[in-house]
């Protein structure tokens, strides 16, 4: 009985650490962006035309940090995407990679979903899933700004915009439609 109450208690805690493996692995409080070049002077967007498969291609960072406030390198800073979870940022990468992007830079804002009210952030509106992303369907949306892509299971999910209710989720998704766009609203974590 007492080995009996060993193994269960043991088999348990492996369990539980193969959970805590995953949560840190899949972990969507932490929002990323992939930067692919800076530029001095004009960018040159026709080598950035092919990554519709990845995520948008933009010049805005989402790296929230005072230190870097007012810092001003002169540089045009071209980013991809914004994605949820270092599992989603290393599923991107390796395609990056693949079409030859090398020297890439992954920016975090971990403050954004964590903060006082960040944190009670748990609707958003899931666009579609994926096995294989086309992100050209999104690139006239107004605000495209508020998607971000999840990495999971094999499958990319678009999500908009993260909601602290149902009830706000659903009425960003009545403005969707609008705009010829259809999703669920879903908890996101």
């Amino acid at each position: 009985m007492n080995r009996l109450i060993r193994c269960v208690f043991f088999s348990s805690l492996l369990m539980i650490a193969d959970q805590l493996v995953y949560a840190q692995d899949n972990d969507l409080s932490t929002i990323y962006q992939i930067q692919l070049a800076a530029y001095q002077g004009e960018v040159d967007w026709d080598r950035f035309k092919n990554l519709k498969d990845v995520g948008l291609v933009n010049t805005q960072s989402i790296a929230f940090s005072p230190e870097n406030e007012g810092i001003n390198d002169n540089l045009a800073h071209v980013f991809v995407g914004r994605y949820l979870g270092m599992q989603t940022v290393e599923a991107v990468k390796k395609l990056l990679i693949n079409k030859g992007f090398k020297d890439l830079l992954i920016e975090k804002d971990d403050y954004f979903l964590n903060h006082a009210t960040g944190k009670y952030l748990r609707y958003t509106i899931q666009l579609g899933a994926f096995k294989k992303l086309d992100m050209e369907q999104f690139a006239n949306m107004s605000q495209s700004e508020n998607l971000h892509i999840v990495y999971e299971k094999n499958s990319f999910r678009v999500l908009y915009g993260f909601f602290n209710s149902e009830k706000m989720a659903e009425l960003a998704l009545e403005v969707l439609k609008t705009e010829g766009f259809e999703g669920k609203v879903k908890t996101f974590r």
